[in-house]
């Protein structure tokens, strides 16, 4: 034991001796970067800032590349160190994801990059340098460069298609992009469509416009060279229904969409309700007339053959859009992807109020479903056409819908049809309105009408009664949630009565659904109410939480009975913010977004 003793007494000196003489001992550190020294006996910590200056020199914004182009990306990198690896990558949705070119190593400085065969206006190359200490720099182009596709390749399948072409073809003839694909001379048409002319033939295919292609064989393939567009498109519009498309490979959100009239830009929603001004000859006066446009589009939807509202527009999608502006004026769609950053907050149309609600009514005949169908009200509306709210149905043509809903209003004078999917009226006090729905099948079946949303979308204190005109059955939407009826090929009226009340009254029935039927007002300042229903008697919590997940509130937990009920949460106590209300019954769960103003 004592040999042992010496022999470690013998070998702490020697190493607290050759301590003393060091003038300098490095260590690594894993940690942050900082590295360990030993001066003299002591043992400092201190921090290292001499990690890798990176600076990316190409590309660094502003840059058109092609698909297959070889593109050498350079970057410069400063440090003190002698072994350095640097990642290249490149990221398509504003940084949020990244995909690796490569790696090189020491002392090399770029790296050869095929550019890939895809469109996108905003792409940036970043470059991570990391020395031989772990410490790491890196740099992000200035700004955004372009990629486009020199060829591209899109299959088309059997029946209607409603298509466009996103890239400008180097040959645009109809033989070459279409009918080069068709199989053993099958039967094909394509159509295309202006309003002063209806539907027509096109000979040559132009990109941002739209056609309309049927098909009996099972897919079509085609493949052609192309151009891309790299910076705001302007589209023409003439007066009335206009068949376009988005002329990039990339999807545009409505709300990114502009217009402009006579040199004023504005979003779709405020060329919505635009003063416009037309000569009245006959008074030698003008008319004032509000909205420039319908602001949707329409597309053709082909698994349940019925047109649908879109949003975002796609590309390869072909749109219907109403302009009401005139000859006498300049009128332009203004078109670009907007580019990738925060998604921003988006608040729901608030529903379900005496300002503003809406009856959703679907049709279905054979599986097939319309569900552009809507009545409602709004503070802003009137009982005549407005742009903003009242829909007017697209132009048929050579294709029918199985099964249509709508409202007919030739009093209404729209000069380009008198069949609305779409009626929102005047704000409603203490008082009833008959809204005439008209169901239109093209062969005989079975037509199911339904209501889905009814309790979210529409004061808990309105009355709704559907009367069927052919057979008289009448029909209670709150305690029936469809009504079916044989229909032979053609048109079936209904008439929707809507009793209004300022009183929130008791709803005798039970609802048919649980349902948190709305939240008002909202957003919200100190208090909130709400109204919700449950289907059956039973254990009903509702709890309130933040965006963190953390319960907040209980609002209410306990044994509730069937029917309608309600309660105001007060929320003064609490911070701005999005929160989220959770009702829990036998059946199940519903959600909903509270945003609580200061």
């Amino acid at each position: 034991m004592f040999r042992i003793f010496s022999l470690f007494l013998l070998l702490t000196v020697c190493f607290l001796t050759t301590l003393a003489q060091a003038e300098h001992i490095e260590f690594p550190s894993v940690t942050n970067g900082a590295a360990f020294t030993t001066d003299g006996a002591s043992v400092i910590l201190t921090s290292r800032d001499d990690a890798p200056e990176v600076t990316v020199t190409y590309p660094n914004g502003g840059e058109d590349f092609d698909a297959g182009d070889a593109v050498t990306v350079t970057w410069d990198v400063v440090t003190d160190q002698t072994n350095v690896s640097s990642l290249v990558e490149y990221s398509l949705d504003g940084g949020s994801s990244w995909i690796e070119i490569g790696t090189v190593n020491d002392a090399n400085e770029e790296i050869q990059w095929e550019v890939p065969n895809l469109f996108n206006l905003y792409v940036v190359v970043r470059v991570t340098s990391t020395d031989d200490q772990d410490q790491s720099g890196s740099d992000v182009s200035d700004d955004w460069f372009t990629i486009g596709p020199v060829e591209t390749t899109h299959e088309f399948y059997r029946g209607w298609s409603f298509f466009s072409l996103p890239y400008v073809p180097e040959n645009g003839s109809v033989e070459s992009i279409i009918e080069a694909g068709i199989i053993d001379q099958q039967p094909w048409d394509l159509f295309g469509f202006e309003m002063a002319t209806s539907y027509f033939r096109p000979e040559t295919l132009f990109c941002g416009s739209g056609y309309a292609l049927t098909l009996v064989q099972d897919t079509l393939t085609t493949t052609f060279n192309c151009a891309a567009h790299r910076e705001l498109v302007e589209t023409p519009l003439d007066f009335g229904w206009n068949f376009i498309g988005v002329p990039f490979g990339a999807s545009i959100e409505a709300e990114d969409l502009h217009v402009r009239y006579d040199g004023d830009l504005y979003t779709l929603e405020e060329a919505a309700e635009v003063e416009r001004y037309v000569p009245d000859t006959s008074a030698h006066d003008t008319t004032v007339y509000y909205g420039i446009c319908v602001p949707v589009f329409y597309t053709w939807d082909a698994a349940d053959s019925i047109f649908t509202l879109a949003d975002p527009i796609e590309p390869w999608t072909s749109y219907f859009f109403v302009s009401l502006v005139d000859t006498n004026h300049s009128f332009e769609l203004m078109m670009l992807p907007a580019p990738p950053g925060p998604v921003p907050t988006q608040m729901d149309e608030v529903l379900g109020t005496f300002e503003s609600w809406r009856l959703n009514i679907t049709a279905t005949l054979d599986g097939k479903t319309d569900r552009t169908t809507a009545l409602g009200a709004k503070a802003r509306a009137t009982d005549h056409f407005d742009p903003a709210f009242d829909y007017p149905e697209p132009p048929t043509g050579q294709f029918n819908s199985v099964v249509n809903a709508y409202f007919h209003h030739p009093e209404w004078h729209f000069n380009f049809g008198s069949e609305f999917c779409r009626d929102i009226r005047a704000q409603m006090v203490e008082e009833s309105d008959i809204w005439t729905l008209t169901v239109a099948a093209s062969r005989e079946g079975e037509v199911t009408l339904r209501w889905p949303d009814i309790f979210r979308t529409t004061p808990p204190g309105y009355e709704f009664e559907i009367v069927d005109n052919l057979s008289r059955e009448v029909i209670n939407p709150r305690l029936t949630r469809s009504y079916t009826y044989h229909a032979d090929a053609g048109i079936r009226a209904f008439s929707v009565r809507v009793q209004a009340s300022l009183g929130v009254k008791d709803i005798q029935a039970s609802p048919i659904d649980h349902d948190l039927l709305r939240a008002y007002p909202n957003p919200f300042n100190a208090s909130i109410n709400l109204n919700y229903s449950v289907a059956e008697d039973g254990l009903v919590s509702l709890e309130v939480f933040n965006l963190q997940g953390r319960l907040v509130n209980t609002l209410a937990k306990g044994r509730v009975e069937a029917g309608s009920h309600s309660l105001t949460w007060q929320a003064e106590a609490l911070p701005a913010g999005l929160y989220i209300v959770k009702m829990t019954t036998p059946n199940g769960q519903t959600t909903q977004k509270l945003l609580l103003l200061k």
